[in-house]
């Protein structure tokens, strides 16, 4: 049986202070012993937070969503090989 993902979806909320705090919880209640991969999905502007702050640990983060185009002048998109630079293991495709 394929293990189960669970993934919080902040959508267009917090702070860089809440961030941190949330992200202090969500470490401080996590076991590797749970039966399911845990991964946060932040707003683009704290990826670079979620990074440092769950780096060697066994969360997971991931972006709210992707451009379909590698490059280009689309504003406020994001390419995927932009989220590979912050090392994302998921992403929030067509919700």
């Amino acid at each position: 049986m394929r293990q189960p993902l669970v993934a919080g979806n902040w959508k267009m909320n917090g702070s860089l202070d809440s961030a941190r705090e949330l992200l202090a919880g969500i470490k401080g209640g996590f076991s590797p012993a749970m039966q399911a991969e845990v991964a946060v999905c932040p707003p683009y502007v704290y990826l670079a937070e979620v990074q440092t702050q769950l780096a060697g640990s066994s969360l997971a983060w991931g972006a709210q969503n992707l451009a379909s185009e590698t490059s280009g002048a689309y504003t406020g998109e994001v390419a995927a090989s932009m989220l590979l630079d912050f090392a994302c293991k998921y992403v929030i495709v067509g919700h």
